[in-house]
């Protein structure tokens, strides 16, 4: 439905927003993004033709030794994430691919932030 027309489909959904939040007797905020949402929503990762992707394990050994890659703190958080998934009773089949999502979206056309927000809807929320 997106696709044939992307606008009309959009104000359906958000006119079922307002409708289902007035039902729950909520009011509906739009967001601003942060700063670092900003910068991240402009950068726009895509793979080399001819070129494999990397899975983050391989990502990680490449950067290891570079200190402005935050590969701790990157590390760190999958850890809790998978973690956190794994006491909520998460699959571990859909466990098993988390580490390698980010790799399969960048296509050229996703930015680090849309992809940042379908790994939040697929998995867990995470911040820029």
């Amino acid at each position: 439905m997106l696709k044939i027309d992307g606008a009309a489909s959009r104000r359906k959904v958000e006119e079922a927003a307002v409708l289902k939040a007035s039902e729950l007797g909520i009011s509906r905020v739009k967001l601003s993004l942060t700063e670092a949402e900003r910068r991240v929503s402009r950068l726009i990762p895509a793979p080399n033709k001819g070129k494999e992707l990397h899975n983050l394990n391989y990502a990680i050994r490449i950067l290891a030794s570079d200190p402005t890659a935050g590969i701790q703190e990157i590390t760190t958080a999958m850890d809790n994430i998978i973690k956190s998934l794994r006491e909520e009773g998460t699959d571990e089949l859909a466990l098993y691919g988390i580490r390698d999502f980010p790799a399969f979206y960048a296509n050229g056309k996703r930015s680090i932030l849309d992809i940042r927000n379908a790994f939040a809807a697929e998995y867990a929320p995470v911040s820029a």
